[in-house]
């Protein structure tokens, strides 16, 4: 008997197989997603908050307050700004540096962390 017509389809096992490979990246994807969102919410902000007219002549404290309460109105929670940026002023401009790594667990003891590091200067 030829081969060709013993062979309809995908076989039990194959969908199993298929099925876990989506759900696996389904899971990967729900877990990590909202990490990359909130980042890009973090950097949008202190982007715009780097264009602020008077920006040298505030103090560091201030600017991370300020920062802090921006992410707030845009809800994003969870983000201390005195550890996750650094911000050096020098020569009338000012630097942020975001640089964090936020750890997400994605099943059991299994777990995922992501480096994010930005450097935005005033303008």
């Amino acid at each position: 008997m030829n081969t060709r017509n013993r062979q309809k389809g995908v076989t039990a096992i194959g969908w199993l197989i298929i099925l876990l490979l989506i759900g696996f990246f389904s899971l990967v994807t729900i877990k990590l997603v909202p990490v990359y969102i909130t980042h890009y919410g973090v950097v949008q902000v202190v982007d715009k908050f780097s264009r602020t007219p008077g920006l040298i002549g505030m103090s560091k404290a201030k600017m991370y307050d300020k920062i802090a309460a921006n992410l707030s109105i845009n809800s994003i929670r969870g983000i201390n700004t005195k550890k996750i940026m650094k911000i050096k002023k020098s020569g009338g401009i000012v630097t942020f540096t975001i640089d964090y790594t936020p750890r997400r667990p994605l099943f059991g003891n299994v777990g995922v962390y992501i480096e994010f590091k930005k450097v935005i200067t005033s303008k």
